[in-house]
């Protein structure tokens, strides 16, 4: 060991057996590497209580202070006990509990330090923290924390298209980490706009076979609101971009979303070879949707969505679009991330005054439009019975069969000089 080493071991070992007590220090640190200006971290009030103290037995201590830091207060205090401190005083090698608070922290003036360690462009807010710790100084632990933010700026753009700034924010987590595994038994977190709650694991951490296996759910939350966290960054662009202009709102759930995979599957889980690493469920309730692809907007949605195998299937969906009713309807929207085709087989009731503009939306059979054309004006209801597939790309082109039943229905005809009224009748396409 080097003399300043030896040292330090001989006075501090001069402490063992009894106790040491640091009242109402200060500790200044100057940080000139950032900038033009250092950037300077203050502790006051800075207090430290050790007591019997021993080689190779738990002992307690506690210490508290005042940060200061870019022109505002916090707190912090950390309590505990060390065990296991070997006789050379590496502490890497002791055992740690400890009860940690701070209180009124702003994390932005830490960021330097912490954007080495941590994926996004900028986390900043101030943050309370209540956590509990055990374990190696150096290895393997368990912690448990609850977590508040306020105020928080959160800019991921390699995610995320907008910067997210929710007024608050609460993490709640429970998690061991024993050097290639972290294991999360509970995460929970809370925005004014969602609610999310987590568990699973990250496994072979610093091997080629790392992974995730992972699983949550949400409690209700509206549309509009959800958008802004959909990751469409990692979706292939031509399908986030019309994404991104599509638009809704009301109530949805995420009642269950599924990742496992290897590290580098789930990074590409928008290509069709790693699509079987996500799935997601979603419950509609009373929802609006306006879909990007030149679609009328559903309206008052009911049902549940499975995202699964890079394909969304649409079970028991009911709602309204312009006019007309959606009474029932099962389908699948095929490669969602990539150029989706949707296939679709529906019930429902149609208002015929609405036929002329789903005719606009894009092409359908030739011989469907050319009946059309010649009919001037159109009202009435039809229920209908059909199934539908096409590519969601400009222009719309699907192909269409079903049964409609028609009552009431009223119509003029280019080359009939009066209107037709049909009672009752049905048609076949």
């Amino acid at each position: 060991l080097k003399a300043s080493q030896q040292k330090m071991i001989q006075t501090i070992s001069n402490l063992f057996g009894g106790s040491f007590t640091l009242r109402d220090g200060e500790i200044s640190f100057s940080d000139e590497s950032l900038g033009d200006s250092p950037q300077i971290t203050e502790i006051r009030s800075f207090n430290l209580h050790l007591s019997k103290i021993s080689y190779h037995k738990p002992f307690p201590f506690y210490l508290n202070g005042e940060i200061v830091h870019s022109k505002k207060e916090g707190e912090f205090s950390i309590s505990g006990t060390i065990q296991n401190l070997p006789e050379d005083m590496d502490l890497s090698k002791g055992k740690l509990e400890a009860e940690v608070k701070m209180k009124g922290i702003e994390t932005f003036h830490f960021w330097p330090y912490l954007k080495t360690l941590l994926p996004m462009k900028t986390i900043s807010g101030t943050l309370d923290l209540n956590a509990h710790y055990q374990g190696n100084l150096s290895g393997a632990f368990k912690t448990s924390a609850k977590i508040k933010f306020m105020d928080v700026v959160y800019d991921h753009p390699q995610v995320f298209a907008h910067i997210l700034t929710p007024k608050w924010a609460n993490l709640d987590l429970d998690l061991d980490y024993d050097l290639k595994e972290i294991k999360v038994h509970r995460i929970s977190l809370e925005l004014p706009e969602i609610g999310v709650k987590a568990k699973g694991k990250i496994y072979g951490i610093g091997m080629k076979e790392m992974g995730i296996e992972a699983e949550a759910q949400s409690g209700s939350f509206d549309l509009s609101d959800g958008k802004k966290f959909i990751p469409y960054r990692i979706i292939t662009p031509n399908v986030s971009n019309p994404l991104f202009r599509g638009e809704g709102n009301g109530s949805v759930q995420i009642v269950s979303v599924k990742l496992s995979g290897k590290m580098p599957e789930i990074e590409h889980c928008d290509q069709l070879k790693y699509a079987h690493t996500l799935s997601v469920e979603v419950k509609l309730n009373k929802a609006r949707v306006k879909l990007p692809w030149n679609l009328p907007a559903l309206e008052d949605l009911k049902g549940h969505l499975l995202f699964k195998e890079g394909n969304l299937n649409l079970r028991e969906v009911e709602g309204r679009f312009l006019h007309s009713t959606l009474d029932r309807a099962n389908g699948i929207f095929y490669r969602l991330l990539l150029v989706p085709t949707l296939q679709i087989h529906s019930e429902g009731r149609l208002n015929l005054t609405d036929l002329p503009s789903l005719m606009k939306l894009g092409e359908s059979t030739n011989t469907f439009s050319e009946t059309l054309s010649p009919i001037t004006t159109l009202s009435g209801t039809a229920k209908y019975q059909l199934s539908a597939k096409g590519e969601l790309k400009p222009p719309l082109h699907f192909q269409h069969q079903g049964a409609y039943r028609l009552s009431k229905v009223r119509f003029a005809h280019s080359q009939v000089p009066f209107p037709i009224l049909i009672g009752e009748g049905k048609v076949d396409l």
